[in-house]
């Protein structure tokens, strides 16, 4: 039985939400969650992040004002946790927290189960289509879905996703893609022109859920167009060596 926010919650200065995501490591599920976090904050909206293991990123936690709390646990990544439910069931009670959010695979999982256990309402947010889930690890997303009050998908195709692996839970997806500031669109002037040798920069993980490869496909295709573009991709990750071979192999 999923649980429902009561009505007018979101107008309360005094709302207490704890975030609840795997590490501080470097990730954009991680930059999301602080930056919700921080303009939540800054509309009254008190937050706090239960984080399961330390990163880079806690020092941007700490900056933008955040109270958070790092449970020190092995990683949690893509796998369920008894320790993790226990550490942020006794955390929602420290806060007394009036929303739960969970973010990311074990993190949704772990949240939504210590949310239920305190009768704390739960949100979710999928932040990617997560191929690599197992069938035992669709079973538990899908319990977590049920539990949710609601569930917020960062695009359409994830939303579909959402709604065929838990049908019961399709009226209480909406769709909230991430956002940047708002900045002029260049091709919107008539009189923009591609800069010469223009520069484009992808930093990410090389894992397979990036499919940087798609990306070198397209580095080689303008190579050829004679508009003298410039990629340049900046990370690490388990594709590395395979990445670096087919940039050999595509001559770029």
């Amino acid at each position: 039985m999923a649980w429902r926010l009561p009505v007018g919650v979101l107008a309360d200065s005094s709302l207490r939400v704890v975030h609840v995501i795997d590490s501080f490591e470097i990730g954009g599920a991680q930059k999301h969650v602080i930056g919700l976090a921080a303009a939540a904050q800054q509309m009254g909206v008190r937050c706090h992040l239960a984080v399961a293991t330390d990163g880079p990123f806690q020092e941007v936690a700490i900056r933008a004002g955040l109270s958070h709390r790092v449970f020190g646990l092995p990683s949690v990544r893509r796998r369920y946790s008894t320790r993790y439910v226990e550490a942020i069931r006794k955390y929602l009670d420290h806060v007394g927290a009036d929303v739960v959010h969970g973010h990311i695979f074990a993190s949704a999982v772990a949240a939504a189960e210590a949310a239920q256990a305190v009768g704390v309402p739960f949100v979710v947010t999928q932040h990617s289509l997560a191929r690599w889930r197992t069938k035992r690890d669709l079973i538990r997303i899908a319990q977590t879905y049920r539990r949710a009050a609601l569930i917020v998908a960062v695009s359409d195709e994830i939303a579909e996703a959402v709604r065929a692996i838990e049908p019961t839970a399709s009226q209480r997806v909406i769709v909230m893609p991430n956002v940047f500031l708002p900045t002029p669109d260049p091709l919107s002037n008539s009189g923009f022109r591609i800069p010469p040798r223009p520069r484009v920069l992808c930093a990410a993980r090389l894992v397979a859920e990036k499919d940087v490869g798609t990306l070198l496909a397209a580095f080689a295709r303008l190579a050829g167009t004679g508009l003298g573009v410039r990629g340049v991709v900046v990370g690490d990750g388990p594709q590395r060596a395979e990445l670096e071979k087919e940039a050999i192999a595509l001559g770029i």
